[in-house]
C-alpha cells in the first residue's frame, strides 16, 4: 500500500470514529506510520495540527445534528465534551454562534471537510538528498521532552534553543567539542539537534541540543545518546541566509513528505531524527534532515 493511500486510510479511521476517542497512536498505526511523524507529516502537509482537524470535524458534524433537532447535552456528549459549557464554548469559538443559536434556521455556520490526500506532481525544482549506510555513532547534550498535543512543538522547540542561548548552556556545549574554528570554517557546525531517539510516552519525544562525540569532545554531565548503525535518508537544504533557517528547513520537511516519500519508493522507520546546520560559501548557511529509511 503506497503512502497516499495509507494516509488516506488514516483519515477513514478519524472519519468513523469521530464520535469516539481518538488515539493519535492508533490513527498512525492506520498509516502504518509513527504517531511523531504522522502528526509532523499532517501538520506540514495541511497547515493545522491534527488535533485541531480532529476537533473541527467533531464540531462541524455537531453543527448538522443540531439543525437536526438533536439536543445540545447529546451532542456535546457524543463528541466528546464532559459538559454543555465545554462544548458551548468550543462549538461558539469555531462557529460564531453558540448550539442553541446553530439549531434555527437561517443561521449561518462554518464547515470544515474532511481533507483527502493526493500525489502532488511537481518537478520544476530539484531536491538534493541522498541515501547512506552508516555505522553507529554517538552524540552529547543537552535533552528536553517535548509535548506534541495541540502542535505546541513548534513553539517549544525554539524556545529551547532560546534559553540555551540565554542561560549560557549552548556556549558551555559549544566550548565542550574543543573545535578551534576561525571565521573561514565550512562544513557541519559542532552542535546540531537529534530527536526521537527514545520513547518518552504518548504525545512527547525526546529532543537534543548536541554534538557528535569525538575524541576532541568533553561529554562530562551531559546526556549521550548512542545510535545504531542505519541506513539514512540525508536532504540538504539550498544555501541561505542565517534568518532564513527555520523557513528553509520547514520547506524542506514539507518536500520529503509531499515529493520524496510518495517516489522514492522508501519509508521512514522508528528511530532518532538528525536536523544538521552547516556553513557555506559567501557567509551562507545550509540545513540537513537525516531520516532513518528502509527500503519498501
Amino acid at each position: 500500500m503506497n503512502l497516499i493511500k495509507r494516509l488516506n486510510r488514516a483519515l477513514d479511521y478519524i472519519e468513523n470514529n469521530l464520535d469516539k476517542e481518538l488515539s493519535v497512536d492508533e490513527i498512525a498505526k492506520e498509516a502504518y506510520i509513527s504517531a511523531y511523524h504522522f502528526q509532523s507529516m499532517f501538520a506540514i502537509l495541511t497547515d493545522i495540527t491534527l488535533i485541531e482537524y480532529i476537533r473541527r470535524r467533531r464540531l462541524t458534524q455537531a453543527a448538522f445534528e443540531l439543525q437536526s433537532n438533536a439536543k445540545v447535552i447529546d451532542v456535546a456528549l457524543k463528541y466528546g465534551y464532559s459538559s454543555p459549557d465545554s462544548f458551548t464554548r468550543a462549538f461558539t469559538k469555531l462557529h460564531g454562534v453558540n448550539p442553541s443559536t446553530a439549531k434555527r434556521e437561517d443561521t449561518q455556520l462554518k464547515l470544515y471537510s474532511r481533507i483527502s490526500f493526493q500525489i502532488n506532481i511537481k518537478g520544476d525544482v530539484e531536491m538534493n538528498y541522498k541515501i547512506v549506510k552508516k555505522e553507529s555513532f554517538s552524540m552529547y547534550g543537552i535533552e528536553r521532552v517535548i509535548n506534541t498535543v495541540k502542535g505546541e512543538n513548534y513553539k517549544t522547540i525554539p524556545q529551547f534553543w532560546d534559553d540555551t542561548m540565554e542561560d549560557g548552556s549552548f556556549r558551555r556545549l559549544l566550548e565542550s567539542t574543543n573545535m578551534k574554528l576561525d571565521g573561514s570554517y565550512q562544513g557541519i557546525t559542532q552542535v546540531n539537534a537529534i530527536m526521537c531517539y527514545r520513547d518518552t510516552g504518548k504525545d512527547t519525544f525526546p529532543y537534543l541540543i548536541g554534538a557528535f562525540v569525538d575524541d576532541l569532545c568533553n561529554t562530562d554531565g551531559y546526556l549521550k545518546v548512542d545510535i545504531e548503525s542505519l541506513t539514512w535518508a540525508i536532504f540538504r537544504t539550498e544555501d541561505h541566509k542565517s534568518d532564513e533557517t527555520v523557513i528553509k528547513i520547514q520547506d524542506l520537511w514539507r518536500r520529503i513528505y509531499s515529493e520524496w516519500l510518495p517516489n522514492s519508493g522508501y519509508e521512514i522507520i522508528d528511530g532518532p531524527n538528525l536536523e544538521l546546520y552547516g556553513s557555506s560559501v559567501n557567509k551562507l548557511e545550509y540545513s540537513e534532515v537525516w531520516l532513518p529509511v528502509k527500503k519498501i
